[in-house]
């Protein structure tokens, strides 16, 4: 039993039984005696050595964590955890970790509206992001897959985060109206991006209007193929002067409706 400086306190009991696997139980209360958070794990180890640990975790705001860590004697590993709200959201999160610390991961939010999220990412094992990329599905049932490209890393120095950045690569989407993400955030990582892929949106030929913002610096050519002759560029950005210069890389990307590139303030 211990209590930290908040008054709350953790009890736990272990029971080992005669085949090598355990269970617990630990309970997390606060100063006045309510239970806030009760976790329940079993370990089993098999005959190969692996190791497979099993937890369920129950919070005061109806949150119920399942998870479930196989490890492997190679020192590789295998993560799935599921995250229940109250309100009906679940995040479900795979981890694949191998012996030298890369690792794939793959995350999925569902919500109640029909509504998801999933991303993908890939880090070395020098925790660099390698790869990332990411999808949503509406409650409309608009689905868009976004591919990225991992140009500079996050770095620290003297206790400052610099961002790093990426190229928007490969977009699939049967949405009318597609904007450009300021930034993509991985593993509570900042990057933003900051260039335009050849070809990016060759297969969104439903797509009428795409938005850039003013971190674009580069377009590469043929970025916008296949695009509708009707489809507008709208260029959002507060001086003119980076209106000017996107709307340079646009048409060098070869997009030469001039007068659908338009700038906008909001």
């Amino acid at each position: 039993m211990s209590t930290d400086e908040k008054g709350n306190e953790t009890k736990k009991v272990t029971t080992v039984n005669p085949d090598g696997t355990s269970s617990s139980e630990q309970t997390l209360t606060n100063a006045s005696g309510k239970v806030i958070e009760t976790v329940k794990e079993s370990v089993k180890t098999d005959v190969q050595g692996t190791q497979t640990d099993k937890s369920v975790t129950e919070k005061i705001n109806g949150t119920i964590i399942e998870s479930t860590i196989i490890s492997f004697t190679s020192g590789s590993s295998k993560t799935n955890t599921v995250e229940k709200q109250k309100d009906g959201t679940v995040t479900t999160t795979d981890i694949s970790q191998k012996k030298d610390g890369s690792y794939t991961s793959e995350q999925t939010v569902n919500n109640v509206d029909g509504s998801s999220v999933t991303e993908n990412a890939k880090v070395n094992a020098k925790g660099d992001l390698t790869s990332y990329s990411k999808e949503t599905v509406a409650s409309s049932g608009v689905k868009t897959t976004i591919y990225y490209y991992i140009k500079q890393q996050v770095t620290v120095s003297d206790n400052i985060i610099k961002a790093g950045n990426m190229h928007l690569g490969k977009v699939q989407t049967n949405a009318t109206k597609f904007k450009v993400p300021k930034y993509a955030k991985v593993n509570g990582k900042k990057y933003y991006i900051t260039a335009i892929t050849a070809k990016s949106f060759a297969k969104c030929k439903k797509i009428k209007k795409i938005i850039l913002g003013k971190k674009i610096k580069s377009i590469e050519k043929g970025a916008f193929a296949n695009l509708s002759e009707n489809a507008k560029i709208v260029i959002r950005v507060d001086k003119k002067g980076t209106f000017l210069r996107i709307k340079r890389l646009v048409i060098a990307a070869g997009f030469t409706n001039e007068a659908n590139i338009i700038w906008s303030k909001k």
